[in-house]
């Protein structure tokens, strides 16, 4: 594994161990830390350095704990993301995290690095490399309940050959446990450099992987199912390369002005509309749709509306209507991606740009059934 000057002047500093060493770093005073859980009341969740993504506005708040500490709540539903406002290539991050789900320890979350700043089509998570922030029981072939890392989605990483590497995928797995019980703080501190990523767990490097693309995007923390609690996360950004990153490696991002405001909560249907006899169904991160129709008020006249939805059969058109004008042409089985520009009325499904041109003329999004198995996923408003 070749590393780069930055990352060996930096580990040089912090001190880089092996796996079986009980401590790989030092306090340090390093300048140039940004709190990540600085408030902004006008800013989503009431965080400044944080943007709205596939959840409801509810599922990220600052509360008190027991013991008066105010600290992040991430309720854990539905499952999804938020991004950081910035984008980063090489930095420092620590935060400490308690999951709070006590019956059969099974909560789940993370924490994505490099991440593309919106979800991959018809799924809540994002190409990147995660960080596994769960607390699951250590008894698996595959997984421990805390810090595994891996490349998902799209994104390429190869395993640390210092840890253990799960045999199925991209995937560096900690050699030993040192997740503490459900309700206690654990600490985090991840290292990413030059496409390289080190985890430390409560003062050990236990996991990490090279060769990494994308290398530069959004920081995610993902909800998934359970109850985590956040606090003293930070960011530390390091010198990149002056020559700058191949397209290849940079994620798909998004300018921190821009803002995504979901139409589907993951929660129910509110703000929804259901026709006479539609079976429509919340059922987290997937809005079923069984039967019928069911329509959105859309007041924007400007910015893009992304639809992603699966379908498990071909079908003869497309099942996203603007005022009951629907766009012909069969759509193939499996999950799509249409975006459409509202003010102009050009449109693309997957990507491909189409001829034909939609105008929003009474402000209504309406979604057609796409059987049992069918699902709408990532309903947004891009702007």
């Amino acid at each position: 594994m070749k590393f780069t000057r930055v990352l060996l002047s930096f580990l040089c500093t912090v001190g880089l161990a092996s796996a079986g060493d009980k401590v790989t770093t030092k306090p340090q005073q390093l300048e140039g830390w940004v709190d990540l859980l600085e408030k902004d009341p006008q800013g989503d969740f009431g965080l400044k350095h944080w943007k709205m993504g596939n959840v409801a506005p509810n599922t990220f708040a600052f509360k008190k704990d027991k013991e008066g500490e105010e600290v992040l709540v991430c309720t854990g539903k539905p499952t999804g993301v938020i991004r950081t406002a910035q984008v980063y290539e090489n930095c420092l991050i620590e935060f400490e995290w308690r999951h709070m789900e006590r019956e059969g320890m099974r909560a789940n979350a993370g924490f994505f690095v490099w991440s593309d700043a919106l979800p991959s089509v018809a799924i809540p998570f994002s190409r990147s490399v995660e960080v596994q922030v769960c607390n699951f029981d250590n008894n698996t072939d595959w997984y421990t309940r805390h810090g595994d890392v891996f490349a998902i989605h799209g994104a390429t990483m190869t395993p640390d050959p210092r840890f253990g590497i799960w045999a199925r995928g991209q995937r560096s797995v900690p050699l030993d446990f040192r997740a503490k019980d459900t309700g206690e703080w654990n600490h985090y501190r991840i290292l990413c450099v030059d496409g390289t990523i080190q985890l430390e767990v409560n003062g050990k490097v236990v996991s990490g992987g090279y060769h990494i693309n994308p290398r530069k995007g959004h920081l995610m923390i993902e909800s998934e199912g359970g109850e985590v609690h956040f606090r003293n996360m930070r960011v530390l950004e390091l010198k990149s390369d002056p020559k700058g990153l191949d397209a290849k490696q940079v994620a798909a991002v998004l300018p921190a002005e821009v803002n995504l405001t979901p139409l589907y909560n993951g929660l129910d249907l509110d703000g929804w509309e259901l026709s006479e006899g539609a079976k429509f169904r919340a059922a987290d991160y997937r809005l079923i749709a069984a039967e019928g129709e069911i329509s959105h008020a859309l007041e924007a006249k400007e910015g893009k509306l992304m639809v992603d939805f699966f379908t498990a059969t071909e079908l003869p058109a497309l099942p996203v209507k603007l005022e009951a004008k629907g766009m012909t042409g069969k759509v193939a089985k499996g999950g799509h991606r249409l975006e459409i520009d509202l003010k102009t009325g050009q449109w693309t499904l997957d990507g491909a740009a189409k001829d034909s041109v939609l105008k929003l003329e009474n402000g209504k999004l309406v979604l057609s059934a796409l059987g049992e198995k069918g699902y709408y996923a990532n309903v947004f408003l891009v702007k």
